[in-house]
């Protein structure tokens, strides 16, 4: 399952919302602190056994 701030992240991505820079710039700084949080809380190990297949 996706954690909130990875989900928040791509929705804000994919709507390509029209803000100004600077509020961009500030959403996504809340957002990757947020991921990143998430993801220190996150089991590590689910992460080193994803396997990334060249496209």
């Amino acid at each position: 399952e996706r954690s909130f701030g990875l989900s928040l992240l791509e929705v804000f991505k994919k709507e390509e919302i029209k803000l100004s820079h600077v509020i961009k710039d500030q959403i996504l700084l809340v957002l990757g602190l947020v991921c990143r949080a998430e993801l220190e809380q996150t089991d590590i190990e689910l992460y080193r056994t994803v396997e990334f297949i060249p496209k």
